[in-house]
């Protein structure tokens, strides 16, 4: 019971500073420079076709900045950030491992209830609207598991 408490817990203390788009310091819209400052070992992703395919794990994505083996919870993620057309910071991606998957549903489920939309099978997916924070939280088991970070839009 105690190492449930302790996990639940310390998913508690990295996550609220996910939510806003504080991972590391970042926030929304801020350009690929600003970003590196934010993060101890910033890789860069060349914009060529072969890096941003190795890279992107949504069609659409640009990934120009990556923070490998970021350890939470003695498990291993890489951080990859998603920027828009202007090269503004639009999306976190950490990615893990695809066991990860349960876990982390729990552990986001314990921090911000249960998610507004639930889908099981093979490819399971979890989201969580914070209006308050103006941020979308989407839990993906791919063939990794996925945490995606983005900003709310009131877009169509």
């Amino acid at each position: 019971m105690k190492k449930i408490i302790i996990l639940m817990y310390s998913w508690y203390l990295v996550y609220p500073s996910i939510a806003h788009a504080d991972w590391r310091k970042t926030r929304w819209g801020m350009t690929v420079d600003q970003v590196k400052k934010c993060i101890d070992r910033p890789e860069i992703v060349p914009e060529t076709s072969d890096a941003q395919y190795n890279n992107n794990i949504f069609t659409g994505d640009k990934t120009l900045l990556i923070e490998r083996n970021y350890i939470i919870e003695d498990r291993s993620f890489d951080v990859r950030y998603v920027f828009d057309g202007k090269n503004k910071l639009k999306a976190i991606n950490i990615v893990g491992y695809e066991g990860y998957y349960d876990i982390i549903l729990n552990s986001l489920s314990g921090k911000y209830g249960k998610p507004a939309m639930l889908e099981g099978g093979m490819l399971p997916l979890a989201i969580w609207n914070l209006p308050l924070k103006h941020t979308t939280i989407k839990l993906e088991r791919l063939s990794d598991t996925v945490i995606r970070y983005e900003k709310e839009t009131d877009k169509l």
